[in-house]
């Protein structure tokens, strides 16, 4: 059985390097996933669950693997008993919910740990449509407020389902036979007007139009919508009438499927062979309206539900992602069992040679997404896999050094840092502030310090608000003994980042050297009030109130920081403060304990040859 783990790619916002996720459910978590504004969206209830799954299951990926594939399951069985209860069809209705499924453009959204939203937001998405179809069945006030309920959840899981309320009047049309009459299929009401099936909408229209306005203020915010200048309106159009395209040929025949596809210059021709592509099959689609609905209400659900991530906002470094078709790709699976049952009673093939092309089919589908599947288990299988299927990937070579370095190969790890850096666009500077950032962590690792502060300063120098690489940049410029240097750039970390407690630790550590105590208590305690187990700062104050002469009270900030990790700079402190009040056989003990921790620890090594000496 092969196992999953945690991959380098937005787990650690998620989960892995989330310290209030890792803290499980409580109140003040739950008022942080309500509050917090960490991630582009504000999405709470994904945020619940991960936090759930970390109380159950701590950090064991496992579960939370398991935790994704549940809900695709049960969003399978929705939408089975939702077609079939708005359609009455058992074959077509089944046929589309098994490619749902299976398909390989699936896979990303299921076995990737981050995009828990998208499962999660699909699930309030189809129990809203399952709300609505009862509305429709019998309308009553209780039962609309049971459709916006399920819609706010959605809206709280993930932001793409503000088109829901135009998939709705889509159904209103077929299956559900609200207006425009059509072919003998079952409807759940009598005839209504279109006018009213707008009107009723209005509401949930209200609430997709607040969350879409949250959406663009938090990105922009942010920084995760790219400008006009980096990314024009003329390229944003071709990326997406190419990214429309090319989802359609995915999910025909999914090869070549990848975490990342980077951004390309798009050429004209190309941009103009994907504008009649999708004029033709609309107009086709229409022309079909009465006789077929299926096709047009399949076409616009595939269309619409795209659209918000289609790339006209351009939210990060991506021409199109697998995990954008979740829930689109549906109107195209729908298009296909209702064509598929048509084309059987045109040709008058048996019913038995159908299923088997329609077994033939999900099989296929699911060899190929148990292979896809497959290259998700982890970073190195992951980006390894990209840059074989994809060309010029410099975010694919980037997280693969990233894996590559967290393993130790350095070596590796540089290699294709640089190779990122030689393919990142100029019109990326924020990315490859990134790579630059990370190369210097690889050459520090590698004892290179005066390469990696090139590299950080290079970093802060492309992207000034860039909070790790400006933190990164004061490390090295303290590490080198320019304190002064230092502080602007722990500062402007902080500015950046003010949940960030590295750069608090650092400033601090950086104000003591400078027999600055009291300021630099004041950023420790600022640390501990964003992460009360933050063994580091409570070390930093013990230093300081060493510095005051307070050993009672320092050793007492040294123990606790040991009480919550095994840290050999406090072994080193409390050895130091012992050797100050005669206790040589108890400093021994700490100095001897830092060095069983990292023998590499040059500071104890030294007090210890001090003791030794004496």
């Amino acid at each position: 059985m092969q196992y999953f783990e945690f991959v380098n790619w937005d787990d650690p916002a998620y989960v892995t390097g989330n310290t209030q996720v890792q803290a499980g459910l409580s109140t003040s978590t739950l008022w942080w996933a309500l509050t917090t504004m960490q991630s582009p969206y504000w999405h709470p209830l994904t945020w619940m669950s991960h936090l759930l799954d970390v109380t159950l299951y701590g950090m064991n990926a496992g579960p939370h693997h398991v935790t994704s594939l549940a809900l695709h399951l049960a969003n399978t069985l929705l939408l089975f008993v939702g077609l079939r209860r708005m359609t009455g069809d058992d074959g077509p209705s089944a046929f589309a919910a098994a490619l749902f499924a299976v398909h390989p453009l699936h896979v990303e959204s299921v076995a990737w740990v981050a995009e828990r939203k998208d499962v999660l937001s699909s699930f309030f998405l189809i129990l809203t449509i399952w709300a609505y179809i009862r509305y429709c069945e019998r309308r009553s006030a209780q039962r609309f407020l049971a459709v916006a309920g399920a819609y706010a959840l959605a809206l709280m899981s993930k932001p793409m389902v503000v088109t829901l309320p135009f998939v709705l009047l889509l159904l209103d049309r077929w299956p559900l036979r609200r207006f425009g009459g059509g072919p003998d299929t079952p409807a759940t009401s009598g005839m209504t007007s279109l006018a009213h099936c707008v009107l009723e909408k209005i509401p949930l229209l209200a609430m997709a139009a607040a969350t879409a306005v949250a959406t663009v203020i938090v990105q922009t915010n942010v920084g995760a919508v790219a400008g006009l200048t980096a990314l024009p309106l003329p390229r944003r159009m071709a990326t997406a009438l190419v990214g429309c395209v090319g989802y359609l040929g995915a999910a025909v025949w999914p090869a070549h499927l990848a975490a990342f596809y980077p951004l390309r210059e798009i050429a004209g021709w190309q941009a103009a062979a994907a504008s009649a592509i999708l004029i033709a099959v609309t107009v086709a689609a229409w022309a079909l309206r009465r006789s077929r609905p299926y096709l047009v209400v399949g076409w616009l659900w595939y269309l619409i539900t795209i659209a918000p991530v289609i790339g006209l906002m351009q939210a990060g470094e991506q021409a199109r992602a697998d995990r954008f078709v979740y829930m689109p790709i549906v109107g195209l699976f729908v298009i296909a069992a209702w064509g598929g049952r048509d084309l059987q009673r045109r040709l008058a093939l048996p019913p038995r040679a159908m299923g088997a092309m329609a077994v033939a089919i999900i099989a296929a589908g699911a060899w190929t997404a148990r292979a896809q599947a497959a290259t998700w288990s982890d970073s190195s299988t992951l980006w390894l896999h990209a840059t074989a299927v994809t060309h010029g990937n410099y975010v694919a070579y980037e997280n693969l050094a990233q894996a590559q370095r967290e393993r130790g190969q350095l070596g590796d790890a540089e290699t294709n840092y640089r190779r990122a850096l030689t393919l990142a666009p100029a019109q990326s500077p924020r990315y490859e502030s990134i790579i630059h950032n990370s190369l210097g962590l690889v050459l520090q690792q590698q004892g290179r310090e005066q390469e990696s502060h090139l590299q950080f300063a290079e970093a802060v120098r492309l992207s000034p608000g860039f909070a790790e690489g400006q933190n990164n940049l004061a490390n090295t410029l303290a590490a080198a003994g320019a304190l002064a240097d230092a502080i602007p750039h722990y500062e402007a970390a902080i500015a950046l980042e003010p949940a960030s407690t590295e750069p608090r630790v650092g400033l601090g550590a950086v104000l003591l050297r400078q027999q600055r105590p009291a300021e630099a208590i004041s950023q420790y305690r600022d640390a501990l009030r964003l992460d009360f187990r933050l063994a580091e700062a409570h070390n930093g104050i013990g230093g300081a109130l060493a510095i005051e002469g307070k050993a009672g009270e320092a050793m007492a900030e040294y123990e606790e920081a040991l009480r919550l990790k095994p840290l050999p700079s406090a072994h080193l402190n409390i050895a130091l403060l012992l050797i100050r009040q005669g206790m040589a056989g108890e400093a021994r003990h700490h100095l001897e304990t830092a060095l069983s921790i990292d023998p590499s620890y040059e500071p104890a090594r030294q007090a210890l040859a001090y003791l030794s000496a004496k």
